[in-house]
């Protein structure tokens, strides 16, 4: 069916008893990227303008944001294992037989840290386990041997929170190293016992703490304080690799929630590449929360290329921490090219400014309708993410091990479905209340006989210049809402809408476009 665009315009001077548009406060706010499948080629270039005035308005972005997102959740693989982890392996251990020390470590060292960078390279059955741990003892004992008894205790306690059946045998290692063992595993032991509860979108992903499988689904864990390394494997598919820090007599708790991680990107660009334009609808703004609430940013700004009215346009997003819905949106068309000027008005619109002319002010925001589960923060890393709500259910975002589609969530009914004629009944009575104040300015309050001038004079002009536009704003809302529910009964999608309420210097602008 070929729709018309209908447009009404209702312009209120509001004054003070108009709600004012919420802004964005940049003292600790974050910008991220969004695009569907693949970042375009041509997105650096049409995001830089946006990225370089947000700056401006304290906005981080880049590397700087990444930084503090893979501090807590970093790829379960980076680079990658050497190629001949084993034979250099080998070659420190030997190194130590032959007490080269120095050399040991200088061998030795970089292998356990290129092997916790690239925990999820150990969810290979092939992986290099055993060497791991051949690694972690040498390198324990030559750190012992070379003058550096804290950094050898630190080595070994790196070891039996990671394997519980680890041991340093007497035989193969002398008395000094088995005594040294014993003494580290009993000083863990006595630092007592923490729990890490492990909650996975799909029951049959196989939990990893520390380069060990662990167990299959959600699972608590009794584990001596200390920080681990978790990650899930979903079929072939890896989660990110969460840091996190246990404490004794305490609960350290991990969401792992597959869809997101298997969507952030921090490297070459900081933000998300998501599967499918659904799953982007439905799932960009709970992802920019979560990112959010990871690095303990105060505000988030969402950017990148969308398709908006079937034209791909640049699209930009304050998003609320509180909902993941968007509070402000806005997009420009790329066809023609918008040019810098036009690029940084639409910065300045999402972060606080007001709409300019050739920016197209969306709400909802691409068509969403419905807000999305924000998924639980991921733990605690070097930051303390905020607590979240039963909405962030892991499975509420569960995806499938294969592929990484979502699967559908139901969110239920809608509630209520008589807002419109609440609207309605209100704007009648505001605006009625807001005509007869005006007809009583200036008549007199009280009765009087023989002619005589009135001294008592009433003065309700503000009064109803304040109710009629009070008045004013709530008839938008009444005619928004009957126009939305015409559409949602006539037809199966949603009617392409637009909504907005901008502040001017002498009011608000309040506006709707809809279609049929």
């Amino acid at each position: 069916m070929t729709r018309a665009p209908l447009s009404i315009l209702i312009l209120g001077a509001l004054g003070a008893a108009t709600a004012t548009i919420p802004t964005a406060h940049a003292d600790n706010g974050i910008v991220l990227e969004s695009y569907t499948n693949a970042r375009p080629p041509d997105a650096a270039r049409l995001v830089a303008p946006l990225l370089e005035e947000l700056a401006l308005r304290k906005y981080q972005s880049g590397d700087t944001v990444g930084h503090r997102y893979d501090a807590a959740a970093r790829p379960a693989i980076a680079n990658g294992l050497p190629a001949d982890f084993s034979a250099q392996v080998d070659r420190g251990y030997k190194a130590w037989i032959a007490g080269q020390f120095g050399e040991t470590v200088k061998i030795l060292a970089p292998l356990v840290e290129a092997a916790h960078a690239n925990t999820g390279a150990f969810a290979d059955p092939r992986a290099p386990t055993s060497d791991l741990q051949k690694a972690l003892i040498a390198l324990a004992l030559a750190q012992q041997r070379n003058g550096d008894p804290g950094a050898a205790k630190s080595t070994l306690a790196e070891l039996i929170r990671s394997s519980t059946s680890a041991d340093v045998p007497r035989s193969s290692y002398g008395p000094e190293a088995a005594d040294l063992f014993k003494k580290v595993k009993a000083e863990v032991a006595a630092a007592g016992v923490g729990k890490l509860a492990i909650k996975v979108s799909d029951p049959t992903a196989q939990i990893f703490v520390n380069e060990h499988e662990m167990a299959a689904g959600s699972v608590t864990l009794d584990l001596p304080p200390g920080e681990y390394r978790v990650f899930a494997k979903l079929g072939r598919r890896l989660s990110r690799s969460h840091r996190m820090v246990v404490h004794a007599n305490d609960t350290a708790s991990l969401a792992i929630e597959a869809g997101l991680d298997i969507a952030t990107r921090t490297a070459p660009f900081v933000g998300f590449e998501i599967a499918t334009s659904q799953e982007r609808v439905t799932r960009e703004g709970s992802y920019a929360v979560a990112f959010a609430r990871l690095v303990n940013a105060d505000s988030v700004i969402v950017v990148g290329i969308d398709q908006v009215k079937g034209k791909t346009a640049v699209v930009a997003s304050l998003v609320s921490l509180q909902t993941g819905q968007d509070i402000r949106s806005g997009d420009i068309p790329i066809d023609p090219d918008p040019g810098t000027e036009k690029l940084r008005a639409l910065a300045q619109f999402v972060s606080g400014g007001d709409p300019v002319e050739g920016i197209d002010v969306l709400f909802p925001a691409r068509g969403q309708t419905a807000s999305a589960p924000v998924p639980a923060p991921t733990g605690d890393g070097p930051t303390k993410p905020a607590p979240t709500t039963a909405a962030a259910t892991p499975a509420a975002a569960a995806t499938d091990a294969g592929d990484g589609e979502p699967v559908a969530v139901d969110h239920g009914s809608h509630g209520f479905d008589g807002w419109r004629w609440v609207a309605g009944g209100t704007a009648v009575a505001v605006l009625g209340a807001g005509v007869a104040l005006y007809a009583l300015d200036g008549s007199c309050a009280t009765t009087l006989s023989g002619g005589r001038p009135c001294n008592d004079l009433r003065s309700t002009k503000t009064a109803s210049e304040v109710t009629l536009g009070a008045g004013v704003a709530v008839s938008a809302l009444a005619i928004y809402l009957f126009v939305h529910h015409a559409h949602a009964h006539a037809e199966h999608e949603p009617p392409a809408k637009t909504v907005f309420v901008a502040p001017t210097p002498g009011g608000v602008f309040a506006g709707l476009s809809t279609t049929f």
